[in-house]
Formats: C-alpha cells, sequence, structure tokens
C-alpha cells in the first residue's frame, strides 16, 4: 500500500513542479486508467518493477499535462462527482448523527421530570 502512495506522490509531486493542479484522487484515477489500459506491459499477474513504476509516473503525468483532452475532462468531472458525492455523504452522516444524539438528549430530559415526582410522591405516602 505504501508504494502506491508513494506512486501518487510523485504524480502530485511532478503535476505541481509544471504547475497543473492535482489531487491525490485524480493521480490515482489517472494511474489506474494507465495500468488498465496496457494490459500486456502492466499485465495483473505479475508485479512492477521499478521501470515500470517509473513509467506509471510518467505516462501519469504526461497524460495530466494534456490540454484539451475531452477524455482527461471527462475523467475530472469523475473525480469530482466522486469527491462531491464522498463529502455529502459524510455530511449526511454527521448530521444523522448529530440529530440521533439531540434526539437522545432530549428524550433523557423529558424523561427526568416524571421520575423524579414519582420518587417525591412515594415518600410522601
Amino acid at each position: 500500500m505504501d508504494e502506491i502512495e508513494e506512486v501518487i506522490t510523485e504524480i502530485v509531486r511532478g503535476c505541481k513542479e509544471k504547475k497543473v493542479p492535482c489531487s491525490q484522487l485524480l493521480a490515482a484515477f489517472v494511474a489506474r486508467t494507465i495500468l488498465e489500459s496496457d494490459s500486456v506491459e502492466f499485465a495483473l499477474e505479475k508485479d512492477l518493477t521499478d521501470g515500470d513504476v517509473n513509467k506509471v509516473i510518467n505516462l501519469s503525468i504526461e497524460r495530466l499535462l494534456e490540454r484539451d483532452s475531452p477524455s482527461l475532462e471527462t475523467i475530472r468531472m469523475q473525480v469530482a462527482f466522486d469527491s462531491s458525492h464522498v463529502a455529502s455523504d459524510k455530511a449526511l452522516a454527521d448530521s444523522r448523527s448529530a440529530a440521533l444524539a439531540k434526539k437522545r438528549e432530549v428524550s433523557v430530559q423529558q424523561q427526568t421530570p416524571i421520575v423524579s415526582p414519582l420518587i417525591h410522591s412515594t415518600l410522601l405516602v
């Protein structure tokens, strides 16, 4: 897993040096498309050599530096959509958790006054 992170970091660094913005998610997505586009050179059943890794990094950087590329723009839109979807899912989950916590708190507060008068009335009898 560390090797994958290193590849992604190198792609992001290479793009940054060329003044092209690139997120880690976009770098990973492009690297994956490079690996999947050439199943002969980057076969799934064999380990990647250092040369293969460098080739993936360089091809990914070249791909991300392309201008007026409809396929690259499609990838960028897909990554943006996926990122916003993940962010909205997380925000929704956080909102639900907060609402549930508030509901529990209100429920406990509503139950407390009921118990207290019952205790006092049984003590008086």
